[in-house]
């Protein structure tokens, strides 16, 4: 309570809430779930409304302290565009601008973005694909089913834990996947001696799969882009043609970066290579829509070939989706 009170940590009230739940069924069972719901929603009537806003309100400023259930729908609609293999580890942020929504109280509307979904559930789903979600669920459902008879202590912190990551990325830290794993451990260690009537050889076979393709996705690809993009970067001043062959060969390995297109498109141009600029900064586009970097670089192109209508257009389009950009409107 104390720790809750002083961090303001609204996941970490979750968690605790989580917790309660998880004690109350081992205390009780069905009729523990039942009274532990009653007495939340006593509480929860109960609460003076000035305390309630203190708990929802955004200290520091945090626009998207707020805006989970938005975070959560850009995160299903990431899932629906890659639901067999997700977009590989690390790669969520790399679809989300896609889906980006905007925060009106900031002076740059989109530029909040996010590496997490802040629900560890659709975390895995995005990145690993629908596949690896159902394989984290059973090994899940294994534990859970243990613990329930031979480990209630270690059931219930895990059930804390696993309620934050409903609405954080509590997963991605190291000290709290490492409970997690020694909760695990502790719960399947003590059942040790039961047998799970399951096919092992399908169930390694079907992880495998997702072991490796999700190794590939991560090791290879997007570890070669940020390796030409780290070099491309070393030479962009001095010799802009051997940072676009680069930028080339980033794009090779990550062809949905928006500011990978947008990079080379910029250097196309300083090159002399018109065509090639617009197709690129058009990719960059419309990769990530609600970026207003490609629409300018863009509209100056259009503007340098005295296609004045088209430079108007992407002016026009940039300033629907961020009225303050001042250099647009002095363009």
């Amino acid at each position: 309570w104390i720790a809750i009170a002083l961090t303001h940590s609204r996941g970490g009230l979750f968690a605790l809430i989580c917790g309660a739940a998880a004690v109350g069924y081992f205390k009780f069972k069905k009729w523990g779930i039942i009274i532990f719901t009653v007495g939340l929603l006593v509480i929860f009537i109960s609460i003076p409304q000035k305390t309630l806003i203190n708990i929802t309100k955004t200290d520091g400023g945090d626009s998207y302290a707020l805006k989970r259930p938005a975070i959560w729908k850009a995160a299903i609609e990431i899932i629906k565009e890659k639901p067999v293999f997700g977009t590989g580890p690390g790669n969520f942020e790399l679809l989300f601008y896609r889906y980006n929504f905007p925060v009106d109280n900031l002076i740059s509307r989109y530029s909040k973005n996010t590496r997490f979904a802040h629900n560890e559930f659709l975390q895995i789903a995005a990145e690993g694909g629908l596949f690896t979600l159902f394989a984290f669920l059973f090994i899940l459902a294994v534990v859970f089913k243990n613990g329930i008879k031979s480990s209630p202590v270690s059931t219930v912190v895990l059930s804390s834990i696993l309620g934050h990551s409903l609405v954080d990325f509590n997963l991605h830290l190291p000290a709290l996947v490492f409970v997690a794993i020694i909760l695990s451990s502790d719960i399947i260690y003590k059942n040790r001696g039961d047998k799970i009537k399951l096919n092992k050889k399908y169930i390694r076979i079907f992880l495998a799969i997702i072991l490796i393709f999700n190794t590939v996705n991560f090791f290879i690809k997007p570890f070669n882009a940020e390796k030409y993009k780290a070099t491309a970067d070393r030479f962009i001043k001095s010799e802009p043609k051997i940072a676009l062959e680069f930028y080339q060969k980033a794009i090779k390995f990550s062809p949905n970066n928006f500011e990978y297109r947008r990079i080379a498109g910029e250097l196309f141009y300083d090159g002399g290579n018109i065509l090639e600029a617009i197709k690129n900064l058009k990719k960059s586009i419309e990769l990530n829509p609600k970026n207003p970097f490609a629409f300018t670089s863009l509209s100056n192109i259009y503007y340098e070939l005295s296609e004045f209508n088209k430079a108007e257009y992407y002016l026009q389009n940039l300033l629907d989706i961020e009225p303050n950009y001042l250099m647009a409107r002095y363009l």
